[in-house]
Parts: C-alpha cells; structure tokens; sequence
C-alpha cells in the first residue's frame, strides 16, 4: 500500500471517530440540558399553565386597582369584590408599580396549582417535588416579562429533569398606574370635584379610556365615592384591561 493511501485511510479514520465523539457528546447533552420524552407532558402542561395563570393574573390585579390582596383599610366590598380607595381622608393609597409587580407575582405564585394537576401526575408514577413558586413580575412599557426563579423537579422511572419556566404578555400596565397617578394628583388639587379637563388631557396623554361614576346612595356605602374605570383606547376585545379604584369624595 502506498504512503498516500495510508495517509488517506488515517485522515478517514480520524473523521470517523471525531463524528462520532460529537454524536455521543450531544446525545448526552440532550439528556442532560433538553427534556425526556416521558416528562414532557408536564412540562407542556406547567408552561400552559404557567401562562393562563400569568394571564389571568394580570386582569385580576387590574379589576382591583393593581393589587391581589386588597388592603382592608382602605377598601370596600362591592358583592364580592374588595375595589381599593386610591384617595381616603385626605391620604393617598395609590400603589407603587413596585407593590403591582409584587402583587401579581404573588397571585401567580398562588394560583400555579390551581390548573398545573399535581396529583393526577403522582398517580401517573410521576415524583414532582414541588417547592413554593418564586416568581419575579417585570412591568415594562409596553410588557410584561414573567419568570419563575426557582425550578421543580420531575422524575418518571430512571428519568429526571429540572426545569422552570418564563412568559411575556403584551399588557402595557405601566399607562394604567400613570393615569392613575395622574387622576388623583389632579384631585388633591381640586378635593370633591372631577375635572373633566384634566381627566381628558391624562386620556389622551396615556391613550386611555376614563370613566368617572360619582356614587352618592349613603344607605350602599358610608361615603360618596368615585368610581374610576380605565381600559385601553385602543384594545376594543373582550379580555380588554379594567382598572379599577375608587377615590373618597
């Protein structure tokens, strides 16, 4: 056999056993990084859930004024809803956009278990240790980033995967929490009154709707009351955004 041919026969070889390193190192790191077959459907149906419940989670925090659990102070219950005062005895309640991050963190961290059926996988022979959800709630401009820190565990026979989860939903809450901002700095300034004038120039500036509903019955609440209704000018749907707050008249 002549030298080049060997030659060419060793560069074949090393050709061979360098694909074949790289298949094995993948198949592993597939193994190691990726999701097993056999645990995929709770994956699939967590980030479902994860999902719905984030999404769900943001119309709920609106439709009571940025908050899951309303302060009992400083609320009233309206059937059985708690709409919280933005504006009592002359002190303001508006939430920072630091409580509305938390607070929807937290509802999401409370309802994941809710839709994510736990039990129905252990009677599967799926092992889920589940710890407490930490969610972080990021409110962007125009967004809303979500993600769970923490991850859970999933064991089904000899496989087992780690694994957390992330969403982002097109909300702008942001123009919700101005507007509101705005509405009562514009009435601290004229206490009892709505200015019609400045409701429409925080309108247009936020691209919102407002909607102000003086309540005068005493015989339904102790004092009269505002209600303040803000949805999106330009979101006409169904699942359209409700901002609710109430402010002391």
């Amino acid at each position: 056999m002549k030298r080049g041919q060997v030659t060419i026969f060793i560069i074949i070889a090393v050709v061979v056993i360098a694909l074949t390193a790289i298949i094995f190192l993948s198949r592993d790191s597939f193994k190691i990084g990726g999701i097993p077959e056999s645990i995929d459907p709770v994956y699939n149906e967590f980030q479902s859930c994860f999902e719905t419940t984030s999404e769900e989670g943001v119309h709920y925090i609106a439709s009571h004024g940025g908050y899951y659990d309303v302060p009992f102070e400083t609320s009233i219950v309206y059937f059985t809803e708690d709409i919280p005062y933005y504006f009592l005895e002359s002190k303001n309640y508006t939430p920072t956009i630091e409580i509305i991050k938390e607070e929807l963190a937290k509802y999401i961290s409370e309802n994941l278990n809710s839709c994510f059926d736990l039990e129905s996988y252990k009677t599967r022979g799926f092992e889920i240790e589940n710890e407490n959800y930490s969610i972080l709630a990021k409110i962007n401009e125009e967004n809303i980033e979500i993600k769970m820190l923490n991850k859970i565990t999933v064991i089904k026979g000899e496989d087992k995967s780690r694994f957390n989860t992330e969403t982002n939903l097109d909300y702008d809450l942001k123009k919700f929490h101005e507007a509101s901002v705005e509405i009562i700095k514009s009435y601290i300034e004229n206490p009892g009154t709505i200015c019609l004038t400045c409701l429409e120039e925080i309108s247009e500036k936020n691209n919102v709707n407002i909607l102000a509903v003086p309540h005068e019955d005493p015989s339904i609440y102790e004092d009269d009351i505002i209600w303040f209704l803000i949805n999106d000018k330009e979101d006409t749907s169904e699942k359209k955004l409700n901002w609710i707050f109430i402010v002391e008249q």
